[in-house]
């Protein structure tokens, strides 16, 4: 038995008999129910939305390419149901970190395979967790996205760069997807120290800044976090942050076009349908 199985098996029986939890972990689920990464489906490399073979283009697919999209590329694991969804909850609202980062190592894998298709180096990107505030964090007892960010950094190799921050903002809980881009304008900032921190990170050339979030619902959180990223290092000499993504593990709700006006105008991809109690960020 390995170092690392006989932690993670402390870690269930702390998560199980101290915290009350009832479920399994997401290694234990996934075996459970032969979930496996290719059974997930394909999805579009711009918008991560579910598509057939050969329905992807240099441009993306028929739900995305001729729409303006606040990043460059786009990953998830996979939809928000089933094992995906409950493992999504019972980090997010339960605080089994143990499941969190078991997601996110397995977000790391999927995205291990795509940045060695593009031929990145892991020191040539960074991971970019959707922050919470101080207010959230204390309420909800764990800073989750944190969490799924240090499983895809342990993973990847990639490091974890907490460059946003989070402004307090009304709840998304509710809100339709025009209501929820409106809500999210100015919700993230840089922080002061950026370019010291991706000097401390020996990165000379960042190639793709990875903006991470447990569930993309319309996108609008993830739209303010790249938006913010791309403005804030259009303006630092000396690094070259040629693209940023939006990654999350599920992908809820059904596709339809919403015309959103954000950051200047523009057709933004947006998805309806909303889940219990599941707010973006």
């Amino acid at each position: 038995m390995t170092a690392r199985s006989v932690l993670s098996g402390m870690m269930e029986s702390v998560e199980t008999e101290l915290l009350g939890r009832r479920g399994v972990s997401f290694s234990i689920a996934k075996k459970n129910a032969g979930w496996t990464r290719e059974s997930r489906g394909l999805s579009c490399w711009r918008c991560a939305e579910s598509v057939g073979p050969h329905e992807t283009d240099g441009d993306g697919c028929a739900s995305c390419r001729s729409r303006k999209l606040a990043w460059d590329r786009s990953l998830r694991l996979g939809l928000h149901e089933g094992i995906l969804r409950d493992a999504v909850l019972d980090l997010k609202f339960r605080r089994w970190t143990l499941t969190g980062m078991q997601l996110g190592m397995e977000l790391g894998e999927a995205l291990n395979e795509r940045i060695q298709e593009m031929g990145i180096q892991p020191q040539e990107a960074g991971i970019v967790p959707i922050p919470m505030t101080h207010r959230r964090r204390i309420k909800r007892g764990v800073d989750h996205t944190l969490v799924l960010a240090r499983g895809v950094s342990k993973a990847t190799g990639i490091p974890v760069l907490r460059l946003l921050k989070a402004r307090n903002r009304s709840e998304q809980v509710g809100l339709s997807a025009t209501a929820r881009a409106k809500n999210m304008r100015g919700a993230f900032y840089t922080i002061n120290s950026t370019p010291r921190v991706l000097k401390s990170s020996n990165t000379s050339v960042l190639r793709a800044l990875i903006v991470l979030d447990d569930v993309r619902t319309t996108g609008s959180t993830l739209s303010e976090g790249c938006m913010c990223l791309k403005r804030v290092f259009g303006q630092i000499k000396g690094f070259s942050a040629t693209e940023v993504w939006s990654m999350s593990v599920t992908l809820a709700g059904s596709t339809r076009k919403v015309s959103v006006e954000y950051g200047g105008g523009g057709e933004l991809l947006s998805k309806g349908g909303e889940i219990e109690q599941e707010d973006d960020a």
